[in-house]
């Protein structure tokens, strides 16, 4: 009998055990055959598929593994396989990175694999204690990434702020997390809500909830904060996102993004659900200053990258205006910017790094003029990628933008609409400024641009799916509906 347990338990986690069990024997290989080690992104790329296949396999299905501390539901499928899918667009986007070797290191997608498996628990995690053990999985590996480039100092000083600062979100979140088993002797999310019931209904007379108990929520809400570049945690972002190699900073913008939303949305509408009122007012101060920060912010910005790491912090303001609401409708909301931004990220990073392996380019906006004229299909490819950021019909990005747009409305919440409304207009004046140069500004400057196929391929799908959504928009929105459904019926 505890055999079969146990058996099942493993069955859970299928996905993570494929990829955990890839990571580890390309290590060894790598390790042992130098020359072939360059290649080591190809089977951990076909482990990614098979993890794909087998979570979609089990989706509906509601399970539940090591004493309720895992779950297994359409939620964490769904969210598993976004980060799955951003994973194997990273590993197919490799062959591009312009690093001081002339092969790729084994161990960038080794290290990819092992902070994945880390997302991946993550998502599925019912339990404080196994969240905080699958953070630290998926940020060590990026923390290593983030400096991995020899050539640029900027990269080493990006490292160790983003160590610095993810290691006071670990300390805050540990902090918050002791402070709450204190009250309520477990780390369960069951547990928790079901303490709060119980005190709640202790007495006829409504009681107050304890202070100290809200304050532990807080604090695991800010180490989450940091860790999706919401305002006023964003202060890493900019510089991070620019120090970092851009294929870091891509993988980085998109997969950890959808698994730190994830475990926002499990906290706050599982165990804290009955807290809304208290919680409501702090995610909606972080959407506010989330959407003005990122659209001033990248007004003033002359680098690529540092760009796009303020238009990420008003995307994470879009999405914690879906993340307030409360309803079923905010948790779809949430559900399906996370997966549109996921493909909007792909297709502005994924132009920088095909333009990095021109020498000539050092990352400055006003460098892409002229690109329109030595490579308009790149240029065209850019022009979507601004345009679907801005939230422009019928790009994707409009209808994500659209879709949290009307949950807020639907729920009364006029004034942070309106304030998400004006934030998109002030941030289209640094996305369409691109635009202007790229097509506009005089220049002499001529590429010299080198794309490997499978980044065409990976290219080519993102930007198809940006035009094409306005096509088929509905299985993503069934899938979003199913997924948060599922989660409010736990």
């Amino acid at each position: 009998m505890m055999s079969e347990t146990v058996f099942e338990d493993l069955a859970v986690l299928i996905p993570e055990l494929i990829i955990a069990s890839a990571a580890i024997i390309s290590l060894i290989l790598g390790s042992y055959f130098k020359k072939a080690s360059q290649y080591i992104f190809i089977p951990i790329a076909i482990s990614s598929v098979a993890a794909i296949y087998f979570a979609i396999t089990g989706y509906g299905q509601d399970l539940g593994a090591l004493d309720d501390s895992i779950l297994y539901n359409s939620y964490t499928i769904l969210m598993k396989v976004i980060i799955l899918i951003a994973f194997l667009g990273a590993l197919l986007s490799l062959p591009i990175t312009k690093l001081k070797e002339a092969v790729i290191p084994f161990e960038i997608p080794v290290l990819l694999a092992l902070s994945v498996v880390g997302m991946l628990i993550m998502v599925c995690a019912n339990d404080l204690l196994i969240i905080y053990l699958a953070l630290e999985l998926m940020s060590l590996p990026l923390y290593v990434l983030t400096t991995f480039s020899q050539k640029h100092s900027r990269s080493h000083e990006a490292g160790l702020k983003f160590f610095m600062l993810g290691a006071l979100s670990s300390c805050l979140y540990l902090f918050g997390s002791s402070i709450m088993y204190g009250f309520v002797a477990s780390t369960n999310f069951n547990m928790i809500g079901e303490y709060y019931v119980s005190v709640m209904n202790s007495n006829e007379i409504e009681i107050a909830v304890p202070i100290v108990f809200l304050i532990a929520l807080v604090l695991i809400l800010s180490a989450f904060f940091f860790k999706v570049s919401s305002a006023p945690f964003h202060m890493w972002t900019p510089d991070v996102y620019q120090g970092a190699p851009t294929f870091i900073t891509m993988f980085l913008s998109a997969a950890s993004k959808v698994a730190s939303i994830s475990v926002l949305l499990n906290i706050l509408y599982m165990p804290f659900i009955d807290l809304i009122d208290q919680w409501q007012q702090i995610i909606v101060f972080c959407a506010i200053a989330s959407l003005f920060i990122g659209s001033l912010g990248g007004i003033m910005q002359k680098n690529l990258k540092r760009m796009l790491a303020y238009g990420t912090i008003g995307h994470i303001g879009f999405i914690l205006m879906a993340l307030s609401v409360g309803e079923l409708s905010g948790i779809i909301g949430t559900i399906f910017y996370a997966t549109i931004y996921v493909v909007m990220s792909f297709l502005a990073f994924l132009p920088i790094l095909a333009l990095e392996t021109d020498d000539k380019y050092h990352g400055e906006i006003k460098e892409i003029s002229g690109l329109a004229k030595s490579h308009p299909l790149l240029a065209v490819i850019v022009l979507i990628a601004m345009l679907s950021m801005a939230g422009i019909p019928p790009f994707a990005g409009f209808f994500a933008k659209f879709c949290v747009l009307f949950s807020v409305i639907e729920q009364g919440l006029y004034s942070l609409a309106i304030i998400g409304v004006l934030a998109t207009v002030v941030s289209c004046y640094y996305y369409l400024r691109v635009i202007k140069i790229m097509y506009f500004d005089n220049t002499n400057h001529t590429f010299t641009i080198n794309i490997p196929f499978s980044v065409k391929f990976v290219i080519l799908v993102v930007a198809l799916f940006n035009i094409g959504y306005v096509i088929m928009p509905e299985p993503i929105l069934a899938l979003a509906r199913q997924a948060a459904e599922s989660l409010i019926s736990i």
